[in-house]
């Protein structure tokens, strides 16, 4: 016998004396980028617009999207708290209250 076909006979009989065991259900759902308006890919701490997947300095996927980042920094921030730019309001609020300058905003959103 070969070797799958030794792995599905174990696999049946411990699920259910010989009989095969019902398909698993899965949820695959598509990942979606996170972008902007313009449809550009933005790193959600800086909002700085990163040009391409490839030039982007990694990324991270949370609760269905996909976040590129523009520098390391940002990657290890926002896997210290996702929540905090998973949304956008991160970087709204530092268009909108502090110039865009990441660094001035320290408080809690």
């Amino acid at each position: 016998m070969r070797l799958p076909t030794l792995v599905f006979m174990a696999f049946t009989l411990a699920a259910g004396c010989g009989t095969p065991a019902a398909p698993l259900a899965t949820t695959a759902s598509a990942s979606v980028d996170f972008v902007n308006a313009e449809n550009q890919l933005v790193c959600p701490v800086m909002g700085d617009v990163v040009a391409t997947k490839e030039q982007a300095m990694g990324h991270a996927d949370y609760e269905g999207k996909t976040y590129w980042f523009c520098c390391d920094s940002c990657q290890h921030a926002f896997a210290a708290d996702p929540q905090r730019y998973a949304d956008g309001r991160h970087v709204a609020h530092l268009k909108a209250e502090h110039g865009g300058q990441f660094g001035a905003c320290n408080h809690a959103l």
